[in-house]
Formats: structure tokens, C-alpha cells, sequence
């Protein structure tokens, strides 16, 4: 068993007056949750990855692709847990890629699948979004780009909760190249 501490952040500053230090600061940041992750050792690991390619407009794309990986220990049930992984792989995937056409999907996710994918060890979530872009200087040109993050979950960790941290990352960070990309002259504030 690993012990790790999660999403912490300390800073501290010694503070000066007239160049004679009078006193200390310090600044704690995150969850404080001391969290565990089993160590995957001998089990069997299950996962699942699906992936689309859409088209945005003329010859511009956007790529999704999501992935789960599980640790299970019981051989009967590897099959429920496939299945169950590789729902909530194309659930998702089916509501991010409405969301590029400005469309809602609520996931059909039951909380007793929820609940099974939580009480999974070893997992981890790997998300790819990536673009297909016209250049912004030669129309017989075109930019590709992918940003891609796969994270291990700690034991218990809610996995949707887990997958939505991660999806705003990665949406931030798309939509950075894309700028960069598309308004090459813009002060990125980089």
C-alpha cells in the first residue's frame, strides 16, 4: 500500500522589515486528504478506449478519445466490470461530442455502476482532445495538435468527478493552441 498526500500546496515567505526579518507567513492550499492507492501487484487489469474524429467544419476536426484502466481481483466478475468500463467510456464520449455541436447529454450511468468503477483499484483515466485546424496565414495549410493527460485515481476517489477535473484541464489547454493557432498576433498573456 502507497500512501500519498493529494492536491496540497504549502507556501511560505519570511517577511522583513528594513532588511531584519520580523516574522513568517505561510499559505495552505488544497484538500488536506491524506489518500491511498493499492499497489497493482498480480491483479488483472481491465480497460476499455474509444475515440472519435468529427468534423467541424471545412476540413477542420476535432479528436476525442477517452480510456479507463481497472485493477480487478475477482476473475467472475471481469466481465460486468468490462462492460461497465466500457459504458461509461462511450457515454462519455457520446456526451462530449454532443457538446461540440452545443447539444446536452445527460450520461446513462446507473449509481450501482457509479459505485462498482469507485471500488476499482489501480485506475486510471486517460483523455486525449485534439484539433484539425485551417492556418490562419495559408489556406493550404493545416495545423494538428493533440493534448493528452492519463492520471492514476486514488482508492475511493469519485471517477466521474476525477474524469470532469480533468476535461476542463484539458479544454483550457486546447483552447489555448487553438488561439495560438488561429490568432497567431494575439498576446496569448503568456
Amino acid at each position: 500500500m502507497t500512501v500519498v498526500i493529494q492536491g496540497n500546496k504549502c507556501f511560505s515567505e519570511t517577511v522583513k522589515n528594513k532588511g531584519m526579518v520580523c516574522g513568517h507567513e505561510s499559505n495552505h492550499e488544497g484538500a488536506d486528504c491524506f489518500c491511498s492507492q493499492s499497489s497493482c501487484a498480480g491483479l488483472r487489469e481491465i480497460g476499455f478506449q474509444a475515440g472519435r474524429t468529427i468534423e467541424l467544419k471545412r476540413f477542420e476536426f476535432a479528436r476525442i478519445k477517452i480510456g479507463i484502466n481497472v485493477g480487478s481481483t475477482d476473475v467472475n466478475d471481469r466481465e460486468t466490470v468490462k462492460s461497465i468500463v466500457s459504458n461509461f467510456v462511450l457515454e462519455l464520449l457520446k456526451r462530449e461530442e454532443l457538446a461540440l455541436a452545443k447539444q446536452k447529454y445527460e450520461v446513462d450511468i446507473t449509481q450501482e455502476h457509479l459505485n462498482i468503477l469507485n471500488a476499482c483499484c489501480c485506475r486510471k483515466i486517460m483523455l486525449t482532445y485534439g484539433l484539425t485546424l485551417k492556418s490562419g496565414t495559408n489556406e493550404y495549410e493545416s495545423h494538428s495538435f493533440d493534448v493528452i493527460e492519463e492520471i492514476p485515481l486514488y482508492d475511493g476517489q469519485d471517477i466521474m468527478e476525477a474524469f470532469e477535473e480533468l476535461s476542463d484541464y484539458l479544454a483550457m489547454q486546447l483552447k489555448y493552441h487553438h488561439d495560438r493557432i488561429k490568432f497567431p498576433d494575439a498576446d496569448m498573456g503568456v
